[in-house]
């Protein structure tokens, strides 16, 4: 078994499609008791686990998108104030995780010249 070492080592390091392909291997050489094998196996995600997860992250790109898109429906509205699409734009980085805030560090100036630019348009 010392033969296999670098292997199993790999085995723990590794997730998903990597892990199948080293357990697989290390059964293929017959390097594995049945008991090992079931321990390896609880820590590998099924077929049915990563579509699960696919599923997951495409529902969690379309809902993502539609906020991006009903934030842009109501921006070119005009009915959100500077500091209300901040807060928008700063709870959908929320949604995908992203830790950091936007910062507004907008003048009174700068909040009228952009009114006055969107009036012009």
């Amino acid at each position: 078994m010392e033969k296999f070492f670098v292997l199993e080592k790999l085995f723990f390091s590794s997730e998903g499609s990597v892990k199948i392909f080293v357990r697989n291997l290390l059964k293929s050489l017959n390097c594995l008791t049945e008991d090992e094998n079931k321990i390896l196996l609880s820590g590998i995600p099924t077929e049915e686990d990563i579509e699960e997860s696919i599923d997951s992250l495409i529902l969690d790109a379309r809902s993502i998108m539609e906020m991006k898109n009903n934030l842009s429906i109501v921006k070119s509205l005009n009915l959100l104030s500077l500091q209300e699409e901040y807060g928008l734009a700063n709870r959908l980085l929320g949604e995908i995780g992203f830790s950091e805030e936007i910062e507004t560090s907008i003048t009174l100036e700068d909040a009228l010249e952009s009114e006055e630019k969107l009036q012009e348009n």
